[in-house]
């Protein structure tokens, strides 16, 4: 299904969400299967979200991003306010080649880790 919907076009994202099934199981599919999505992905100018547990699509990935738990905020003493939420990015495929050219406008900082809060709607405003 997934090749159909990649070769197809039309879509500029696909999303599979493996994340409910046991590494296990999603550890059997080939990696010729996620090299050949990462190709039809290429081909029509898709974007492939994998959402699993633990990394299965291996060197086929072109990122890997690494959701840490919520950890509960507790800004009142018996009330949960909200979740703090941290995201980490552990592999890039491809990587900016050094360069002996300046650019007019400062390029943009590399970031690999981001944080940002939440909050519940019964804790009040901002």
């Amino acid at each position: 299904m997934t090749d159909l919907l990649l070769q197809a076009g039309g879509f500029s994202a696909v999303v599979l969400d493996m994340g409910s099934i046991a590494p296990e199981h999603t550890s059997r599919v080939p990696l010729a299967t996620w090299f050949r999505y990462r190709a039809a992905a290429e081909q029509t100018q898709a974007s492939i979200v994998l959402l699993t547990q633990h990394s299965c699509a291996k060197s086929s990935g072109e990122l890997l991003l690494r959701f840490q738990p919520g950890m509960a905020r507790r800004d009142e003493p018996t009330v949960c306010t909200g979740i703090t939420h941290s995201l980490e990015l552990t592999r890039r495929r491809f990587s900016q080649t050094p360069t002996n050219v300046l650019p007019l406008r400062k390029p943009p900082q590399r970031e690999t880790v981001a944080n940002w809060r939440s909050r519940t709607t019964w804790a009040g405003g901002a």
